[in-house]
């Protein structure tokens, strides 16, 4: 829900995904930027579940708004400079390894990927955790970084989302 209605406001052209699964997340921003003519590039390192997210997006009629790229973020995330060209990214919804956040991040930075006021969204940052991001967000480019509590699907405790705005004019970290 959190996803969806992050997506829904913020009406982004380009939202990228790290950490597919299955592609329910994929789906739901999918679901909310499609009337605008949003596209979502999702990227997952995983073979298998890149097979499974491709089907679900087809099956849920998504193929048009929905790209899955193979592979991990530093091999993958410069090539969305060449197809999409610089501040070209609106929202960015990280759901992989948590230790991995604050990195993928620096590199859309360095890179100039992100939009001025582009959405970063992270998903587990409390639990397994992901204090480097949090860092990341409260000393970098970035302006109100809010902490959203969730339950978790499975496990029914609490985690956090963490969301911040990109500000170009912002410190660098």
């Amino acid at each position: 829900v959190v996803v969806h209605e992050v997506a829904k406001l913020a009406k982004p052209m380009l939202a990228v995904e790290i950490g597919a699964y299955v592609g329910y997340s994929a789906m739901n921003i999918a679901r909310a930027i499609r009337p605008h003519g949003g596209k979502v590039v999702s990227i997952e390192v995983d073979p298998m579940h890149v097979t499974i997210v491709r089907n679900m997006i087809e099956f849920a009629g998504l193929s048009e708004n929905v790209d899955v790229w193979t592979g991990y973020c530093y091999d993958v995330i410069p090539h969305l400079l060449d197809l999409y060209g610089p501040k070209s990214i609106g929202m960015v919804f990280m759901d992989q390894k948590g230790t991995r956040f604050h990195t993928d991040l620096a590199l859309m930075e360095e890179l100039g990927l992100l939009a001025d006021g582009a959405v970063i969204l992270a998903d587990n940052v409390l639990k397994p955790g992901a204090p480097h991001y949090i860092w990341h967000l409260m000393h970098g480019p970035y302006r109100s970084p809010t902490a959203v509590s969730v339950r978790e699907f499975l496990l029914q405790s609490e985690d956090w989302m963490v969301m911040g705005f990109y500000d170009a004019a912002g410190p660098p970290v």
